[in-house]
């Protein structure tokens, strides 16, 4: 006796299969030797990734060594709380088409803004390009573009001699789970991202980028940075 499998019983027993499949476990990133190029930066960077499948994930990067927090200890939580937001972005110069937006951070000293550059009005994109401006005379002393990246969030290390950088990227098609099939069925699938942080000093430059997190679904990062 022959069974013949139509399209419906198929994408149910991918749906099956797929239940099983991994998600992002917020488990340590797996190259965790990569942080030691952040030796030098001084304090206590936490990054926390919201609304994760594994709700908020939070790491701290400490003399280059990353570990996990269960939860944002007092100081970090009144920095965090402390932040003042501007009328509106920085007043700095435009880069032919492109005009500050968030996010954008001002340095604990009041002499350097650190903003994202976004196209003009409408605004329809998500900001690649970051630049680094004194603002005593306006110039722009550091500037990068994130190609296939956007700049998530921002955040100045207490001394002001140092910046960090959340970025974020589309991961691809990700199918995991059956609630991926569902709303890619629908022509609204699930996004999924890649984070990386950056770590930048205001007379070195960059000190490089590490990825800290793959295939995140439906998430969005801030960081905080403390003594």
């Amino acid at each position: 006796m022959q069974v013949s499998i139509t399209p419906l019983r198929l994408t149910c027993a991918m749906v099956l299969i797929l239940a099983g499949c991994s998600k992002f476990t917020g488990e340590l990133p797996s190259e965790s030797e990569n942080f030691a190029i952040y030796a030098k930066a001084p304090g206590r960077l936490f990054i926390v990734l919201h609304d994760t499948n594994v709700a908020d994930w939070r790491i701290q990067i400490v003399k280059g060594q990353v570990s996990k927090v269960a939860a944002l200890p007092l100081t970090a939580r009144q920095a965090s709380s402390a932040r003042r937001r501007a009328a509106g972005p920085p007043v700095i110069p435009r880069q032919k088409d492109l005009e500050p937006t968030e996010p954008f951070a001002y340095s604990p000293d009041k002499n350097y803004v650190v903003s994202g550059m976004d196209l003009k009005p409408p605004h329809e994109s998500l900001p690649h390009e970051l630049v680094m401006v004194r603002l005593n005379d306006q110039k722009i002393l550091f500037r990068e573009v994130g190609k296939q990246s956007s700049v998530e969030a921002v955040a100045w290390s207490p001394d002001s001699a140092y910046f960090a950088i959340l970025w974020r990227a589309p991961s691809g098609t990700v199918i995991r789970s059956p609630m991926d099939i569902l709303s890619a069925m629908s022509g609204h699938p699930v996004p999924y991202s890649d984070f990386w942080i950056e770590i930048v000093g205001v007379r070195e430059g960059s000190l490089g980028r590490v990825e800290i997190a793959s295939k995140v679904g439906g998430s969005w990062g801030t960081l905080v940075w403390t003594q």
